[in-house]
């Protein structure tokens, strides 16, 4: 169950434009490397970056999430 949830989720993405918080804009006038940092899958994070056209993404060279693995053949969840 947990790996078929682990791929159904891995293909999801978004198609549609985003809005962001309204200073978002004002990313583009610092005059610095800027570093975004995501967690999640892939290509959800990346679809969002661009629904939001972020200057971020505009200035961006590669994208690292954090987490991007999946769940292993036999494993169990963890417990809280």
């Amino acid at each position: 169950m947990c790996s078929a949830g682990f791929a159904a989720f891995s293909q999801v993405e978004v198609h549609q434009p985003m809005h962001g918080y309204g200073d978002l804009a004002l990313l583009a006038e610092i005059p610095a490397k800027l570093l975004l940092v995501t967690s999640g899958f892939r290509r959800l994070q990346e679809s969002k970056i661009e629904a939001l056209s972020s200057p971020i993404s505009s200035r961006r060279s590669t994208l690292m999430p954090l987490t991007n693995l999946a769940p292993k053949a036999n494993s169990k969840p963890s417990k809280p």
